[in-house]
């Protein structure tokens, strides 16, 4: 499928935006971008099968004027793209002759069902989606959280992405992501001799960046119900519905996980810079080679990178024997939060360093233009959840210092009222006395007995 988007100019957003979306929907042949004016030699030159055409504020008329020109030459799809504000606007767009009308702010989903709808009606197969399977070397290496925003990164720029939770003893996706999943891994494999795309679809729980999780059972007796050929024709299917499919598997060994190896167009080994992971990772690769897994799918990624006594980058690539081929920031505060909170990192702080990092993974920028609703949301929760912490913290710290005082104060009134009582003398009382009554604003008079005896009581 070859695309020409047609635009006021190669810098405009809506243009720039879609040159990146559309070689994640319309094959492998990259588009073309050529101004209003040229739309006509382009058609005639190109002969392209989709055209968009960008209506942007100000330029209007020449956008509506392309699309009858385009719309003259016939058996092309023809889109619009624009804001969906204006509804005569859109209505001319439409009677101009284009097919659809593309809504510039939900520009990804709307772009994916439109040329997912142009398939459909050619016939045309679609072809298998990008599989990335995200697999930890050793314990705590952080791979699940890289799943989840690396899936959310996806799909907040195309659109849609397939999370799947092949990681069952633990289970971590479904939370980190705040979901409620009805249906899981489970379900679909006790329903094997029904499964088909639309069972598939039916089982996944969406989220509302548009991740489409598959979660891993709920209860460990599900496990048991997990078989390598039911992944494996769950994977397959997931393919032919999503250009991207993001898994997160628990290890590499297991006849159902290597299932997804086995299909996988990246496998993305998740370590630390420290000497167990690091052995654990050169033995993970080791195994992947003696199964056939190509060693130029397979990429090293160092999580928590930066921290106190971690080995060198140099040391850990000759212990591996391969490169790694990302470094991945440690900031605890930015993803301890996110997982705390089932907020993604990726939508809540896309410019922290961890999530960029994340994001060059797979070639993507991560400067959402205006984040959705739920983030906005996470956002303020964020600064009232840190606000509350510092006002408890310094509360209780005020408090602490106040008993204590207070405290000392009553056991040295205590001693006073003793050493008084066995010497039988009269004495005034000791100076600390006097400080926490001054401190603490004590209305107490040395002489006064009744009163002083009933405190230090």
């Amino acid at each position: 499928m070859f695309t020409l988007i047609v635009g006021p100019s190669p810098g405009d957003p809506v243009t720039s935006r879609l040159a990146r979306l559309i070689p994640a929907h319309a094959g492998d042949r990259p588009p073309v971008v050529v101004g209003l004016d040229r739309v006509d030699d382009a058609c005639r030159a190109d002969r392209p099968d989709v055209v968009v055409v960008v209506v942007a504020a100000g330029h209007e008329a020449r956008a509506l004027a392309a699309l009858r020109r385009v719309e003259a030459l016939g058996s092309v799809f023809l889109l619009a793209a624009g804001p969906a504000v204006d509804s005569k606007l859109i209505l001319q767009a439409m009677q101009a002759g284009a097919d659809l009308f593309l809504d510039e702010a939900d520009l990804g989903p709307q772009l994916a069902a439109a040329l997912g709808r142009y398939k459909a009606r050619r016939g045309e197969p679609a072809g298998p989606g990008r599989l990335v399977a995200v697999l930890a070397a050793a314990g705590g290496c952080g791979a699940s959280t890289i799943a989840v925003n690396l899936a959310t990164l996806i799909a907040r720029s195309r659109g849609r992405c397939n999370l799947i939770d092949l990681n069952p003893r633990r289970a971590d996706l479904a939370p980190l992501l705040d979901l409620t999943p009805t249906y899981t891994l489970a379900d679909l494999c006790r329903n094997e001799d029904r499964l088909d795309r639309t069972l598939y679809e039916k089982l996944l729980t969406p989220h509302p960046s548009g991740v489409e999780l598959l979660a891993a059972p709920r209860e460990f007796e599900g496990v048991a119900a997990l078989t390598p050929g039911v992944v494996g024709k769950a994977v397959r299917l997931a393919r032919e519905a999503y250009a991207d499919v993001v898994v997160d598997l628990e290890d590499c060994f297991h006849r159902e996980q290597a299932a997804v190896l086995d299909q996988a167009t990246t496998v993305l080994l998740v370590c630390r810079l420290d000497f167990t992971a690091v052995r654990n990772t050169r033995r993970v690769l080791d195994h992947l080679a003696a199964r056939g897994v190509p060693r130029d799918r397979v990429e090293v990624v160092a999580n928590f990178a930066g921290r106190p006594g971690e080995l060198p980058v140099e040391e850990a690539e000759m212990a591996l024997g391969a490169k790694v081929s990302r470094l991945i920031p440690h900031d605890p505060d930015t993803v301890g939060w996110s997982n705390n909170t089932g907020l993604p990192a990726a939508l809540t702080s896309p410019a922290a360093a961890v999530v960029q990092s994340i994001a060059r993974i797979v070639g993507l920028e991560t400067t959402p233009a205006r984040l959705p609703l739920v983030v906005r949301v996470g956002n303020g929760a964020r600064a009232a959840w840190a606000a509350t912490q510092a006002a408890r913290t310094a509360t209780a710290a005020a408090a602490r210092t106040a008993w204590g005082r207070l405290r000392a104060a009553r056991d040295c009134l205590r001693r006073w009222y003793r050493d008084r009582a066995r010497r039988s003398a009269t004495a005034s009382p000791p100076p600390a006395v006097i400080a926490a009554e001054t401190t603490h604003d004590l209305a107490l008079d040395p002489q006064s007995d009744t009163a002083l005896r009933s405190w230090a009581d």
